[in-house]
């Protein structure tokens, strides 16, 4: 069978690019550990300085022999932090001060092990699982009265616990949080191999064309993106809700799965920085700050490639991250701040005299919580047409959202934005 695959590629693509389609598909597994190595190293971090991350929450000091109690909700969720663990240990914390006992199954990505969590009179108390059976055991023990589903990235066997979750449905509510595109593609962040959205091709053998060598895939990804698709719109239709953190979601999950578009439901999820932005005159420099941690699908090669265009072209603008940089990147021309708490944004903004923000993530945003905080802020905001981002962008009076993903296309768009303010002119601008 895999002589006649490898057969097969030669004579449809002749020697060279059969020969490279055989290697990619050979070298495919030994990416997959270096991107759960990854993710531990995420999950590894210092829990951010905001306080808001959920890892915070699940690093209970007291380890237990007991089970669990029962409780009135379990929460099913990931510990690689983010907005997806903000929102969690928010809808917890307003869940146990209705007076509901809570309980959140976790999967540690650095010691490889479950966990259960719950709090009682003496404190947070966690109980480790030794496999997923043992969990399973758990659970049952907290006989929970629903489930909230609120993420499963970075969990093994997600096909088995989808097939768990829709059995579990079908004697107790179940309600599932879209916080990314999992639910989609592996991938999550719907990027293809050329590190571009892929527009959620209808045919599907696109996607498993592009599945089995794209590195952005989980690695306890299946083979087939047909048993991927057909496990998650099982357990979506056995969902009582989905929620979605906003409309252009929801409108790209019924995409994908249109049986399931009466279930959607708006949740928004809210963000707290309040503060001032600069008061600058129109005659201050230019100051440009992409916001956020500037991985390669956040936009770092975007960002690293603008600051060398500002340089080559002599320009009198100023470009700063506020974040972190995760790609390389010109350092005479970029200057980086580092990890930031969230409450400090006004403040940065304001200290470092920023006229304009760039969110230039090059994937969808389901719900993009810097966008938010921005806006709130009332900054200029640039960012591409993709996703909630794009969406909240082309909403906003002082946003622009970008057509074209490029260093070149985000540099006329601020050009554009820096003489509205500089003429005092309305920045609302369509790209």
């Amino acid at each position: 069978m895999v002589w006649r695959q490898i057969k097969s590629y030669f004579e449809k693509y002749g020697f060279m690019r059969g020969l490279w389609r055989v290697c990619a598909k050979l070298l495919s597994p030994l990416f997959r550990p270096l991107l759960l190595a990854s993710l531990r190293r995420v999950a590894a971090r210092k829990p951010d300085p905001d306080g808001q991350y959920a890892g915070q929450i699940h690093a209970a000091n007291r380890e237990t022999t007991d089970k669990p109690p029962r409780v009135a909700v379990l929460i099913i969720d990931t510990m690689i932090g983010g907005g997806a663990n903000r929102f969690s240990a928010s809808y917890r914390k307003n869940l146990e001060e209705k007076g509901m006992a809570v309980a959140v199954a976790v999967y540690n990505i650095q010691t490889r092990k479950y966990a259960i969590h719950w709090r009682d009179e003496s404190g947070d108390i966690h109980k480790t699982a030794q496999n997923r059976v043992h969990l399973l055991r758990l659970i049952e023990a907290a006989a929970p009265d629903s489930i909230f589903c609120n993420n499963l990235v970075s969990w093994p066997e997600p096909l088995s616990w989808l097939s768990w979750l829709t059995r579990m449905a079908e004697t107790i509510p179940v309600r599932f949080y879209v916080h990314d595109f999992f639910c989609l593609c592996p991938t999550i962040i719907l990027l293809d191999r050329n590190l571009r959205f892929c527009g959620l091709p209808e045919d599907k053998t696109v996607c498993a064309a592009c599945l089995w060598r794209n590195l952005f895939a989980a690695p306890h990804t299946p083979a087939s993106i047909f048993v991927w698709r057909d496990a998650w719109r099982a357990f979506l239709l056995a969902c009582e809700t989905i929620w979605i953190p906003h409309g252009c979601t929801g409108a790209m999950v019924a995409q994908v799965y249109p049986d399931i578009r009466n279930k959607l439901l708006l949740y928004q999820k809210t963000q707290a920085v309040t503060g001032n932005s600069p008061s600058l005159p129109s005659s201050a420099p230019t100051v440009i700050a992409a916001v956020g941690t500037m991985d390669i699908h956040k936009g770092g090669a975007i960002v690293a490639e603008l600051a060398d265009l500002l340089r080559r072209g002599g320009e009198e603008k100023k470009m700063i991250v506020i974040g972190e940089m995760k790609v390389p990147y010109p350092s005479d021309a970029v200057f980086v701040t580092g990890r930031y708490a969230r409450d400090a944004l006004p403040s940065l903004l304001v200290q470092y005299g920023v006229t304009l923000c760039l969110v230039p993530s090059i994937c969808p945003e389901s719900y993009c919580y810097v966008v938010d905080e921005l806006m709130a802020l009332g900054m200029p905001v640039v960012c591409f047409d993709l996703g909630a981002q794009g969406a909240k962008c082309r909403e906003y009076p002082r946003g622009m959202a970008v057509n074209e993903i490029s260093a070149q296309a985000c540099l006329e768009a601020i050009r554009t934005m820096e003489t509205a303010r500089k003429e005092g002119l309305a920045a609302k601008v369509t790209a």
